[in-house]
């Protein structure tokens, strides 16, 4: 082989995986049992009539998807957030709940995700430009309420980046967010006015939405 031949690559993802050996995808209903668990370890209300009823409802396939509980009005931040637990802490709340907006309008009962995107491929972007990308590519950004429950069920993705739920606002120009809180590293629920990008933010969103 001379040097002009072209060199085959390995990403890190690809050496990474390599090293992991064969990974096996946990079954639409091995997401959704585990869903219902941590509702009910967390004592999240999640009606018993509609454990089944939704459970007919999930992907064929596996993918991330998002059971979503009926949401409580007002919601009660500070409890909410102490659901979320890691790297030893509990979360926290800065939030004043009279103060949040929906953009995005949620049902009232309980419903499914589908094709959620946590928000990595959405790092250093805009808040107010990932809400108007999300909007044009057909999805629903993340209200708080959204938010909340994907990080009281996998609270490890706020390891990797923090979330900003543009499908809500607060006041009049606050983006809410989740997050680590800085000093401390512990969750937190907060906003920020400034529009600037950040690789340590990013939206996470949802192909559709299926109500039973």
């Amino acid at each position: 082989m001379n040097s002009t031949d072209h060199r085959p690559g390995i990403s890190a993802a690809q050496y990474t995986m390599l090293q992991l050996g064969h990974i096996v995808l946990p079954t639409p209903d091995d997401l959704y049992d585990y869903y219902v668990s941590v509702f009910r370890d967390k004592g999240i209300d999640f009606p018993a009539q509609d454990v089944d009823r939704l459970h007919q409802l999930i992907p064929d396939k596996p993918e991330l998807f998002s059971v979503i509980p009926p949401q409580p009005r007002p919601l009660d931040l500070d409890g909410l957030m102490a659901l979320i637990k890691l790297n030893g802490k509990t979360g926290e709340n800065f939030l004043n709940p009279k103060k949040l907006i929906d953009i995005v309008a949620t049902p009232p009962s309980t419903h499914l995700l589908l094709n959620v995107i946590d928000g990595h491929e959405r790092l250093n972007s805009r808040a107010s430009v990932s809400f108007r990308t999300i909007t044009q590519d057909k999805r629903l950004a993340f209200t708080v309420w959204y938010g909340l429950i994907h990080a009281i069920v996998f609270p490890c993705v706020l390891n990797h980046h923090n979330l900003d739920l543009v499908g809500s606002c607060y006041g009049t120009r606050g983006n809410p967010r989740l997050s680590l809180y800085h000093t401390t590293t512990t969750p937190s629920l907060d906003f920020c006015y400034d529009d600037v990008p950040s690789p340590f933010r990013g939206a996470p969103s949802a192909g559709g939405m299926i109500i039973p």
